[in-house]
C-alpha cells in the first residue's frame, strides 16, 4: 500500500492572493506550456521523418535474408513495392 501512497495528492496549499505573484506564475507556466508543445511537435517530426525513409529502404530489400522483418511483413512490403512501381 505504501507504493500507492506516492500517487496521492498532498495537502491543500493556501490560496495565492498577491496579484504580482499570480501574474508571474501565470506567465511562467504559459511560456513552459508553449515551449513544451513546440518541442513535442518538433520531436514528433524528428522521429517521424527518418522512420518513413527507413521504411522505404526496408520495403525495397525484399526476401534477401538480411531483413529483420518476419515473412508476413516481408510479403506486405513486397506488395507495397509492387504498387509503387
Amino acid at each position: 500500500m505504501s507504493v500507492l501512497n506516492w500517487f496521492l495528492t498532498g495537502s491543500d496549499q493556501p490560496r495565492i492572493t498577491d496579484r504580482t505573484v499570480i501574474k508571474k506564475e501565470y506567465k511562467k507556466h504559459r511560456i513552459e506550456d508553449i515551449a513544451s508543445i513546440i518541442f513535442g511537435y518538433g520531436m514528433y517530426y524528428v522521429v517521424k521523418l527518418p522512420l518513413s525513409v527507413a521504411k522505404k529502404a526496408f520495403a525495397g530489400r525484399g526476401n534477401d535474408g538480411y531483413s529483420a522483418w518476419n515473412d508476413r511483413s516481408r510479403s506486405y512490403h513486397s506488395v507495397c513495392v509492387r504498387k509503387m512501381l
